[in-house]
């Protein structure tokens, strides 16, 4: 049994200051939530893989129109079939199933599935972000959609301002009044 040095450092509060010298080395993104450790991204990347995990609605909606149109139809393409055949094959969760309803041919089945994929990848790596961070991600990847929808609140707004607007004419008094 060895014996204590007398005067020295006890191994808890060693480990205490060890703690303490390692988080005033790390750099002020970390220190606030931005990234937690070495294996996490950057706040860039997080804003990138936010748009990706369907973040915003205005690009999702893009993206499937341009799976809609760079794949051919296929008249013949039955997806509830494709979904009982290659359900457990991909391991497709519940969740993007619906997804799969829409569509009209093997080729754009495939480029959902790819698409579901990223979206998964891009989920897990916005979880590992820190939690300052994701709200800063997916704040930013919701700015689209809020810019979309007061374009289109300016213009229901246009129509509607002429319809109570008053024509500023004075009516004149009849007759009988």
């Amino acid at each position: 049994m060895a014996r204590p040095v007398i005067g020295g450092e006890a191994g808890s509060t060693r480990a205490v200051r060890e703690c303490h010298e390692q988080q005033a080395r790390q750099p002020w993104y970390q220190a606030i939530g931005f990234a937690t450790d070495i294996n996490t991204e950057t706040l860039y990347q997080g804003v990138a893989d936010s748009f990706k995990a369907g973040g915003s609605i205005a690009l999702n909606l893009l993206a499937s129109y341009r799976r809609a149109y760079d794949n051919p139809v296929d008249p013949d393409f039955d997806p509830l079939r494709w979904l009982d055949d290659n359900r457990e094959k991909y391991q497709i969760e519940l969740r993007h199933l619906s997804s799969f309803a829409g569509t009209r041919s093997d080729a754009e089945a495939l480029a959902l599935l790819v698409d579901v994929t990223e979206r998964k990848a891009a989920e897990k790596r916005i979880q590992r972000m820190g939690a300052a961070a994701q709200l800063t991600a997916r704040a930013i990847a919701a700015l689209p959609d809020v810019a979309l929808l007061l374009v289109i609140v300016a213009a229901l707004c246009i129509p509607l301002r002429a319809a109570f607007r008053r024509t500023g004419r004075s009516v004149p008094a009849t007759v009988n009044t």
